[in-house]
């Protein structure tokens, strides 16, 4: 098992650090990133609630990754047998923080099961295997419902067109808020992953996307790749749009962070 505190920032991408293949993917100190421990061990910041949730993460980590949860995963999942051992290693630690550190919800009377949880947690944790967990610090709750979701009211299309036509939500993310997720399309996806749709992996790449504070279709990257996605973004919405859609559902036109 790779302890919390075994890590040391060698890449970096953007604003946010990389890690390498050898290092622990949940250090403490990127989990609540003001909240980080000086190189002698003293809290910067001496708050009862970051110990607490310090204690919290390391009890999780300390904790076994069950079999049943691996055999599960494997049955369930196309990728999960794929993995190396070192990269199922990462996504154990993954998924332990994951569990532990985020609150899962039902709607209404709906409770989650844990196998509904471990789920989103692992599917969630496959899109930042290879990055920092405190990606998803800006994610504090999970809200599953059991069936799609029927929004009404106003929004605002592309074009500056208002529509009051009610959408079928199958899952949502909110800035700075919760993620949500409609379980009968997780279970679907699950069943049929030659369809390619995924909503937990394109809700949680929204959250991705909305880590630099905007929803635009540009995760936080340098300058340099920056440039360089959006102009590949650009090229193929164009493509989507004049109806060459190359693999990818139409609704990637709607715009860039959509496409995402």
């Amino acid at each position: 098992m790779l302890s919390l505190d075994q890590i040391k920032r060698t890449q970096h991408f953007g604003r946010r650090p990389v890690l390498s293949k050898r290092e622990s993917p949940v250090p403490l100190s990127h989990v609540y990133p003001a909240v980080h421990e000086h190189e002698d061990g003293d809290p910067a910041l001496g708050l009862r609630w970051a110990r607490q949730v310090r204690r919290k993460l390391r009890r999780a980590l300390k904790r076994p990754f069950p079999q049943d949860w691996r055999q599960h995963l494997a049955k369930a999942t196309p990728w999960w047998s794929a993995l190396s051992d070192e990269e199922r290693t990462r996504m154990e630690d993954l998924i332990r923080i994951f569990l532990a550190d985020k609150n899962f919800e039902g709607t209404r009377d709906f409770e989650p099961t844990s196998d509904m949880r471990l789920m989103i947690a692992a599917q969630a944790c496959l899109l930042i295997l290879g990055l920092d967990y405190a990606y998803y610090d800006d994610v504090g709750s999970i809200i599953i419902s059991p069936t799609i979701i029927r929004q009404r009211g106003s929004r605002q299309l592309d074009g500056g067109i208002v529509s009051d036509d009610p959408i079928a939500l199958a899952g949502q993310a909110v800035l700075h808020g919760p993620v949500l997720i409609v379980w009968d399309t997780v279970a679907n996806e699950s069943r049929d992953p030659r369809r390619g749709h995924n909503v937990v992996f394109h809700e949680f790449a929204h959250k991705l996307d909305m880590r630099d504070g905007t929803v635009d279709g540009i995760p936080p990257m340098s300058a340099e790749l920056a440039g360089r996605w959006a102009s590949v973004i650009r090229s193929v919405l164009a493509r989507l749009r004049s109806g060459d859609h190359d693999g990818l559902r139409s609704y990637g036109a709607t715009n860039p962070a959509e496409l995402l």
